[in-house]
């Protein structure tokens, strides 16, 4: 049976209409940062489960290329940046749990 993460890459790759200033990403990341760049946890998972978390966080884009490519050689998101310092702060505030949480980047066009 493909796990969720495999199908929802799947289905991800269907879109073949991105306009011409967008790259498309296929999960680079291994660690910490937004889906599809990453896998979408806070920490590693091997299942590639994300119907556990009951809380999706959606996120706007990678940045730069130059940025996607510096956090897949760093192996996750730059957690200094003003995204995520901020979305850390909010989830601590309010005491939830990054690892329940599925991160979602999508933007539209």
């Amino acid at each position: 049976m493909q796990s969720e993460m495999t199908i929802f890459r799947e289905e991800l790759r269907k879109i073949n209409t991105y306009p011409d200033s967008i790259k498309a990403v296929d999960c680079g990341i291994n660690g910490v940062g937004f889906f599809p760049g990453a896998k979408g946890f806070w920490n590693f998972c091997t299942d590639d489960s994300f119907s556990d978390k009951p809380i999706m966080i959606l996120g706007h884009d990678f940045g730069s290329e130059r940025d996607y490519e510096r956090s897949v050689e760093r192996g996750e998101e730059n957690l200094n940046a003003l995204t995520w310092r901020n979305l850390l702060i909010l989830l601590d505030e309010y005491g939830l749990d990054k690892k329940k949480c599925f991160f979602y980047s999508i933007f539209f066009f």
